[in-house]
């Protein structure tokens, strides 16, 4: 016995399968123009740097300092060496945490508590109104794609605040 159907197939069930395979299709297809690389900072940022360490409001230090890898992909150890007028030298070390911008030129950095020779340290965020609280940033290169290797963050300890300003030595 044969049975035959006599019902044809609507053109309308073939456009709509059509499209939901095309679009099946073109979803899985990777664009990598519209995934921008992501940088590994912490590479990036790892090496030695000077620049200006600014107690207050007009006390500036010109000081070294080391970023290095921290436990975790997402932390750096800042580690500064101040030498002071009187010859005494002094060096602070403490964690950096990088928030990711998704950005080619920067990242943000935050500071978190902690404690340091005995002293509390915390972030002091840069603008108010951020509600990510960001405490600095390392700048890795300009629109012109010029590196400039610049970090810069702001804390508070012991009752005053510290601005850190300092250029990767390359």
């Amino acid at each position: 016995m044969n049975i035959q159907s006599n019902h044809k197939k609507n053109p309308a069930y073939f456009l709509v399968l059509f499209t939901l395979v095309s679009l099946f299709i073109f979803s899985s297809c990777n664009n990598e123009e519209d995934t921008p690389e992501k940088l590994d900072y912490s590479t990036l940022m790892s090496g030695e740097y000077e620049g200006t360490l600014t107690v207050g409001q007009n006390l500036n230090f010109i000081s070294t300092a080391t970023l290095s890898k921290g436990s975790t992909e997402n932390e750096m150890i800042f580690t500064e060496r101040l030498q002071t007028a009187d010859e005494t030298d002094s060096t602070t070390t403490f964690k950096i945490e990088l928030k990711d911008l998704n950005s080619k030129k920067a990242i943000a950095l935050r500071i978190p508590q902690q404690i340091v020779q005995g002293v509390t340290i915390v972030g002091i965020a840069l603008d108010e109104t951020d509600p990510q609280g960001t405490q600095g940033y390392f700048f890795y290169q300009n629109d012109d794609e010029e590196k400039l290797n610049e970090i810069t963050f702001l804390i508070t300890a012991n009752g005053g605040n510290y601005y850190y300003n300092y250029k990767k030595i390359e």
